[in-house]
């Protein structure tokens, strides 16, 4: 935060002024879903100049707007470099992440079983991910959400049908809600109308899963299972919601006793105008708006 980093900044001039100090700092992109009150990206736009002695070397992708008025109000003292997905180091990381996707026991059990070499299948991972981790990282989630229980190992055989995974990170968000509307958001919940008392049927997807998600695309900080129950307006019982939340586990991030989702590309993706305008997404669409209000 803003009135944290400043006095470090001459802090580190008078401590070592002969030595050269570098600040990383990580996936300034993650700042779009989040509260921005008094963060660093604002300090940054705004801070004093910087000891001499001092670098910062930031990342993010390609997306977050504020960095646009970071760079023209900084612009005297940064420089830009862009990480090319070809890059050969960029392509090792790929590939070593990639071999730890497939290690754990039940995984590696389930390619031997389906008839594919673990190499190629390390090799059409890499492929499929061009240059980004992330999109290991969503499958490496998948892949343990499928081998916890007995009733997901169908989902750990299909995601072994590599074909059937698309190309970039928000058609993979595409594919793997999919498997959950497919899935446990097919069936019929029992619920009963507070009002009239009457007890009925309703689609799991619709009344329980989705409307889920739709709250944590949008809110700036983590909820509570309670806070979940009441912005999603749900007739479930909170038994149902529990259970709900264990079958989205690979989409979530806890803290402490709260939930968010793990990271901002699937927020992006569900409220994106092209998840609405493509008629293969357009079911996953999230009117921010509309869940603001």
């Amino acid at each position: 935060p803003r009135s944290t980093l400043f006095p470090y900044t001459t802090l580190f001039r008078s401590l070592r002024p002969d030595a050269r100090i570098v600040v990383l700092v990580d996936a300034l992109d993650e700042l779009r879903f989040r509260d921005q009150d008094g963060s660093l990206l604002d300090w940054l736009v705004n801070c004093p100049p910087l000891p001499p002695n001092l670098r910062i070397v930031l990342t993010s992708r390609p997306s977050l707007g504020q960095l646009a008025v970071f760079s023209e109000r900084q612009r005297h003292c940064t420089a830009t470099l862009a990480i090319d997905a070809d890059d050969l180091r960029v392509q090792a990381d790929i590939r070593s992440y990639a071999r730890t996707v497939i290690e754990p026991s039940r995984v590696a059990a389930a390619i031997e079983n389906s008839g594919r070499d673990p190499e190629s299948f390390v090799m059409d991972l890499v492929a499929k991910a061009d240059g980004n981790i992330g999109y290991l990282a969503a499958i490496g989630r998948a892949f343990d959400q499928a081998a916890a229980g007995e009733e997901r190992r169908d989902a750990l055989d299909e995601l072994l049908r590599l074909d059937r995974l698309p190309d970039g990170i928000q058609g993979l968000h595409a594919f793997f809600l999919r498997l959950v509307q497919t899935r446990p958001g097919r069936k019929d919940l029992k619920v009963v109308d507070p009002v009239s008392r009457r007890a009925g049927l309703v689609n799991a997807w619709e009344e329980l899963f989705f409307p889920i998600l739709k709250v944590l695309a949008i809110c700036l900080a983590p909820l509570t299972l309670e806070q979940i129950h009441v912005f999603t307006d749900t007739l479930a019982d909170r038994a149902q919601l529990a259970g709900a939340m264990e079958w989205l586990d690979q989409f979530l991030d806890q803290i402490g006793n709260s939930y968010r989702l793990y990271h901002s590309s699937l927020a992006e993706f569900l409220v994106a105008a092209a998840t609405r305008e493509n008629a293969e997404t357009t079911g996953f669409f999230v009117d921010a708006a509309a869940e603001h209000r």
